[in-house]
């Protein structure tokens, strides 16, 4: 009975020598698993820096597009308007041309003597008789 006991208790010291090599795992893996922890939460953290990098460049980027573009805009509007002030002016001379034309005509028909001032525009003026 003796002996049955002495192979109990080896089997038993045994077993503590398992326990004590169990936990020495244990305590590895959850040095291990705290380390990727510590790693992830870093990884994380990195990724939101650079989201927040790469979002804060975008938003450079397109603000520079739009004042640009905004630019490029302004410049078409200017010379638009620029063209239309031009024709605008031409279109009202002509007109006053015209006008004037008509104007010196009627006043033409009116009058009879050809040494008056009032004449179509273009014109000659009738040179006056040598005395």
């Amino acid at each position: 009975m003796e002996e049955t006991g002495e192979e109990g208790g080896d089997s038993s010291g045994g077993g503590r020598g398992e326990e004590e090599e169990e936990k020495k795992k244990n305590k590895n893996k959850n040095k291990k698993n705290k380390k990727n922890k510590t790693n992830k939460k870093k990884n994380k953290k990195r990724k939101r820096k650079r989201k927040k990098k790469k979002r804060r460049k975008n938003r450079k980027r397109r603000r520079k597009n739009r004042r640009k573009e905004k630019r490029k805009m302004m410049k078409k509007r200017k010379n638009r308007k620029k063209k239309r002030r031009k024709w605008r002016r031409k279109k009202r001379k002509k007109k006053k041309k015209k006008r004037n034309k008509e104007s010196g005509m009627k006043e033409n028909l009116n009058e009879a003597d050809p040494h008056t001032k009032a004449r179509p525009v273009g014109e000659r003026r009738v040179p006056s008789p040598a005395k």
